[in-house]
């Protein structure tokens, strides 16, 4: 069959390398496609030479030849396929090519230079600054990556890194804005999502040293048309604050559970925006009951609710919790985890993607210690003192150094 294909006569020239997309022309091009693969297969195979042949890639002599396919200007022929110089992934570059996300060129592996990995953050694909000096990747699979116990660890676009959790211990590069701190958060109802008629808020010290909040430390005022809290006046990067929110007492109504509000990571910002927090009605804490049946909630006792975020920021999946030993909780007190929609689910054993996670029924007399975990990794902890009849709600971050 070689000698067959190797004895055609050869097909007449024509004009441009990639065939039109009109059905003579392209039956004439695969003709010639057959003829000229049949013979420069026969000459690899007489010479014990091998051939690489990219049937994806359009063939040319020049560079005119690539602008029926990708345009004028847009493409240059080498080593007889048309390369294209325009790119958004090295993906749409031939060869060895790479991509300049910056330029959105095509540049040959060699003029990709660096000095750190900071030079090769626009070389898609290619994010690590190689002893050559040259922009690189150190992994294409998870299991190329090594060294690291934490089980999001592993190969991101050619790097090995935890883009979740890596950044547990590292330094907080958020910078202080200005002489006083300050955020807004949506604050709702958790089943009728609307807002929350004559809500009470005030912003003062930690319930170690104010358990009555009167040291106001901050203002708070709340939108009910936007349902959205503002609160100003904080010192910026200090733990010390909670803002407490009381529901309005309703003869006959629905009975809100009051909530004290911290969050781990201290605010820097002038106006930081933080995620929404809802209400639950005291009558679905009471009916709560997720602990083989031995025991309930009790709307009386101190509870709290805390939510996790990784490094990206979103809230973390995967996250298991527990209070620290010392002291133990109360023997009727018992965890959970929530679900999207906020109910408990007994069986779950750490966080799903709304990151959250409630322990109830603990002693209002004791200062706790709430812990987060990726595996057997420490990624998080909050200290506390909960107050009886309220829901310490606490947004946790991954710890960093100095705070």
């Amino acid at each position: 069959m070689m000698e067959d294909l190797a004895s055609m006569p050869a097909p007449e020239a024509k004009a441009g390398a990639w065939p039109s997309r009109h059905g003579a022309e392209r039956a004439a091009w695969a003709r010639d496609a057959v003829w000229t693969g049949g013979a420069l297969l026969s000459l690899a195979l007489a010479s014990g030479c091998s051939l690489t042949v990219d049937p994806m890639r359009p063939q040319c002599k020049q560079n005119s030849d690539c602008e029926g396919v990708y345009g004028s200007g847009q493409a240059l022929c080498q080593d007889n396929y048309c390369i294209p110089t325009t790119c958004k992934t090295t993906a749409d570059c031939g060869g060895n090519a790479i991509c300049n996300t910056a330029t959105e060129s095509c540049v040959a592996p060699e003029q990709a230079t660096c000095r750190d990995d900071s030079n090769c953050v626009n070389y898609e694909g290619n994010p690590v600054c190689k002893d050559d000096g040259l922009c690189g990747s150190e992994c294409t699979v998870d299991s190329e990556c090594t060294g690291n116990d934490s089980p999001t660890y592993g190969c991101y676009a050619g790097k090995c890194e935890d883009q979740l959790w890596g950044c547990v211990d590292g330094p907080d590069g958020r910078r202080i804005e200005g002489e006083t701190a300050g955020f807004s958060i949506p604050i709702l109802n958790e089943i009728t999502r609307e807002a929350i008629k004559g809500l009470r808020l005030r912003v003062c010290d930690l319930a170690h040293y104010d358990e009555s909040c009167t040291k106001q430390v901050g203002q708070a005022t709340y939108d009910e048309s936007m349902k959205l809290a503002t609160v100003v006046g904080l010192q910026p990067d200090s733990p010390r604050w909670r803002l407490a929110i009381d529901p309005p007492e309703t003869p006959g109504g629905a009975m809100l559970v009051p909530i004290d509000y911290h969050t781990e990571r201290p605010i820097r910002e002038v106006q930081e925006r933080r995620p929404e927090i809802s209400f639950v009605d005291v009558e679905l804490v009471r009916r709560l009951n997720v602990n083989n049946g031995t025991s309930v909630a009790d709307p009386r006792k101190a509870s709290v609710l805390a939510r996790m975020f990784n490094c990206q920021g979103t809230p973390a999946e995967g996250v298991s919790f527990k209070l620290a030993d010392t002291p133990r909780p109360p023997m009727d007190s018992f965890g959970f985890y929530l679900g999207d929609e906020g109910l408990p689910d007994a069986f779950e054993t750490a966080t799903d993607r709304s990151g959250r996670f409630s322990q109830v029924n603990i002693d209002h007399t004791q200062t706790y210690t709430i812990e987060a975990y990726v595996g057997t990794k420490l990624v998080s902890n909050f200290r506390f003192r909960p107050l009886p009849g309220r829901l310490t709600y606490v947004d946790m971050y991954p710890r960093r150094r100095g705070r």
